[in-house]
């Protein structure tokens, strides 16, 4: 699924590191991660780490159980090498989709923050119970290979 995100960015393809284990997702929960990065990804492009030439982007993800058996997968965006970030003057849209976005789903969150050299997200999710819809997070590298 990340790998259809950076799809339409061919700069992207040597400078995005991902890496997480296969994740089956609720199908509303993959539309939330797909937009969430799709969001990322096109400010990453215009305003980010892959605007210029030498900024990388990291995506990693890992899933994790609380006391109660309940599962949650994080997902962490870090951005790297770009122009210098300024935090927004104010929230703008894409920021405000991905934060709602992720609380409404329950136990999600979404933190933005935009550390001098590189911005950086913090997407959680409590899993869903999935069913033969499931859409699983792929490593572009093993899109590539099939």
């Amino acid at each position: 699924m990340l790998a259809e995100v950076f799809a339409p960015y061919p700069q992207a393809s040597e400078r995005v590191d991902m890496d997480g284990p296969l994740v089956p997702l609720h199908p509303s929960q993959a539309v939330a991660i797909s937009m969430a990065c799709h969001e990322l990804a096109t400010n990453a492009v215009k305003y980010g780490a892959l605007q210029g030439q030498n900024g990388r982007v990291s995506v990693t993800w890992n899933l994790a159980h609380n006391g109660k058996g309940e599962r949650f997968l994080t997902l962490l965006w870090r951005e790297a090498g770009g122009p210098p970030v300024h935090p927004p003057k104010r929230e703008g849209f894409g920021s405000k989709m991905i934060r709602r976005t992720f609380l409404s789903e329950s136990g999600g969150r979404a933190e933005v923050s935009y550390a001098p050299d590189g911005a950086q997200c913090v997407l959680v999710l409590q899993l869903k119970d999935t069913d033969e819809t499931a859409v699983n997070v792929v490593d572009a590298r093993e899109t590539a290979k099939s």
